[in-house]
Parts: structure tokens; C-alpha cells; sequence
């Protein structure tokens, strides 16, 4: 067998390693100094600045489609290892190439970058973080409808009690923002139903950049079907990114074992519109004891998020993995019916 090359890209951030924990083609990267965070979608474009007859072989010897390079991820020293996708010789030929890498919610300071693969050897990249300073500041008095969620006893994340993590200053202040911009919109009464969502909500207990999970009555399932059946939400049926299916792994953490964690359905829900719901509920089987329903709880901002299938390459396209920015959102949903309901405001 041929000599082979490949790449392995390390992180640091503020002078630290930043090591990644978990990998998965299906759903990304988790850093490991948030372990329990959900993965973030990574992308990585890839210019091949060498003869076209160099890749073409490549295609041709394993009958790719033009532009693309299937390759092989995988966790390596703390870092992510890109080699050849089958082993049997060089699939990523010796040479030069401009590499961008996008990790979502992340923001590196040379994520673009010019580098030499030689012939049977490893090179090493580190991406170094650019912080995320920004701040949020609570303001208002929350309804009480908001506040009977937030103050639910069952309302944990992180080890404390929701409003106690919102008013510490650990915590990323995307993650918060996230958390009250799911209120917001959970609070803001859809048309042709008397009450807000979120009044069939009972507690929250996984707050991240990007969604929320928490446990509600049996009547939200029926509720949202409502606005189905009013054309204003669409059923999606089972969800196919993979991410969701975490929502069925975190049951085990509420005491429910996992082999009945297994056993509850997946369904999808969209709200129609731009910066749009997306509810996910885990529902119990039939004759389970505890009827209550699980929910994984996004906004989109128009268009389903980009997913990582099968982690490939496409030579000279930068594929877009960016995670709603939550703090960013703000301005917008000031703008919108949710603006009442809104209890906090960015720092600048």
C-alpha cells in the first residue's frame, strides 16, 4: 500500500488545549470542557492548489463524483484526524491546499489557511478560539406564566435551579439567550388558541446555544396538532438529523431507564414563518406510567439547519454549519409579537 498522508487539526483556546471529546460524522464535535453540550455541525472546505489531473485520478479510481473527496474523521490526540476513506492508497493527494473550517458557535482566528501535505506524513494544524465576550443583562418582571416554568422546582441545568443559572455569571451568555428566547416565543400566543404554548410546559432541565429540552403535559402534542390542522405549524413526522435523537438519550438522566427511553416515538413539529419553532417531542409508549411528553426545543431562522451526512469534502465550497445565533436573534424578536415577553437585553 501506498504511503499515505493526512491531517490532523488541533484546538487551543486563550492559550489552552481545547480538546474535542466526542465526534460523530452523523451530528459533529463536542468540546470537551462542555461535555454535556449538544455537538456542534462542523464543515470543512478544501482547494486543492495543484494539477486538476491529480484529483481526477482520485475520482476516477473510486468512482466519485466530480468535486468531491470522501474521507475518514476521526478523534486523534485530542484533535480531528482527516485521512483517506478506505485505505487501500493515497486518496488526498501530496501537495498544497487552502483549508477553511467552520464549527458552529465557534469562532477561530485562523480558520482559513494555506497548508503542504507530504508524502506519508502527518501535519498538524491548531485553530486557536476567539472568545465569545459577549453579555447579557436580565431586565423586567417575568409574567407568571414564564416565571411558574423558570421557578418549576424541576427547572435545573447545569446542577442549579434555572433561575439561579440565569442570574450566574458562568454560564455562556448565548446559552441564555437561547434559553429566554425559547420562552419568548413559547410564551407569545399563537393564533386561534387562548393560551401561549407555554402553558402546557412544566419544567426545563437542558439549556444550550441552540435549543432547549423540557417536560410538558400531554395536551401540548394535541395542541400543536391544532395549529397543524390551522396551517400554521407543519408535521414533520419522525426528525431525520440525528441530534434529536439525543433528546430520547436524556430521559435516562430524569430516572427513566434506558431501555424505556428506547422505547418512546420521535415527532417533529415546524412552525411556519422565519425564526420558527421547532419542537421535537419524545412521547411514552402505550401504558406507560408517567404520561408526560419530552421536548427538544429550536428556532430556525427560515431553512432546516445544514446537517454532516456521511462527512464529505467538496473541493473549492465552504458548506454553511452556522448554528442560530441566539444574542444576535435578539433585535429580531424585539421586532415581533414576541417583544413582550422578552427579559433581557445584550450588553454592549
Amino acid at each position: 500500500m501506498a504511503d499515505t498522508q493526512t491531517l490532523l487539526i488541533q484546538f487551543t483556546s486563550e492559550g489552552a488545549p481545547l480538546p474535542v471529546a466526542e465526534f460523530s460524522k452523523d451530528t459533529g464535535v463536542v468540546f470537551a470542557p462542555h461535555a454535556d453540550a449538544s455537538p456542534l455541525n462542523i464543515a470543512f472546505g478544501l482547494q486543492a492548489v495543484l494539477p486538476a489531473d491529480a484529483l481526477r485520478r482520485v475520482q476516477s479510481r473510486n468512482n466519485w463524483p466530480a468535486g468531491e473527496f470522501k474521507l475518514n474523521v476521526s478523534l486523534d490526540a485530542g484533535g480531528l484526524l482527516i485521512s483517506p476513506s478506505d485505505g487501500k492508497g493515497i486518496n488526498l493527494p501530496q501537495g498544497v491546499y487552502d483549508v477553511s473550517i467552520e464549527i458552529e458557535g465557534r469562532q477561530f482566528k485562523n480558520s482559513q489557511f494555506r497548508v503542504t501535505l507530504k508524502a506519508g506524513k502527518r501535519t498538524t494544524v491548531t485553530l486557536d478560539e476567539i472568545p465569545d465576550r459577549r453579555k447579557i443583562r436580565l431586565v423586567g418582571t417575568m409574567d407568571d406564566q414564564t416565571a411558574s416554568v423558570v421557578n418549576a422546582a424541576k427547572s435545573q441545568v447545569d446542577g442549579m435551579g434555572l433561575a439561579a443559572w440565569l442570574a450566574n455569571k458562568t454560564p455562556r451568555a448565548s446559552r441564555k439567550a437561547c434559553l429566554l428566547n425559547m420562552l419568548a416565543k413559547l410564551r407569545t400566543p399563537p393564533k386561534g388558541l387562548k393560551a401561549p404554548l407555554l402553558s402546557s410546559f412544566e419544567y426545563i432541565y437542558y439549556a444550550e446555544v441552540d435549543r432547549i429540552y423540557a417536560a410538558a403535559a400531554p395536551a401540548l402534542v394535541d395542541r400543536v396538532q391544532s395549529l397543524v390542522d390551522k396551517q400554521q405549524w407543519v408535521a414533520e413526522g419522525e426528525p431525520i438529523a440525528a441530534i434529536h435523537a439525543r433528546l430520547k438519550d436524556s430521559l435516562v438522566n430524569l430516572g427513566i431507564s434506558k431501555s424505556d427511553a428506547a422505547r418512546f416515538g420521535l415527532s417533529s413539529f415546524r412552525q411556519g414563518g422565519r425564526n420558527s419553532l421547532q419542537i421535537c417531542f419524545a412521547t411514552p409508549p402505550a401504558g406507560f406510567p408517567d404520561p408526560t411528553v419530552y421536548t427538544d426545543v429550536d428556532i430556525d431562522l427560515g431553512n432546516p439547519l445544514w446537517d454532516l451526512e456521511g462527512l464529505f469534502v467538496h473541493i473549492g465550497e465552504l458548506l454553511d454549519p452556522s448554528r442560530t445565533d441566539h444574542i444576535a436573534l435578539f433585535p429580531k424578536l424585539k421586532d415581533s409579537d414576541a417583544k413582550d415577553f422578552l427579559y433581557y437585553e445584550p450588553v454592549k
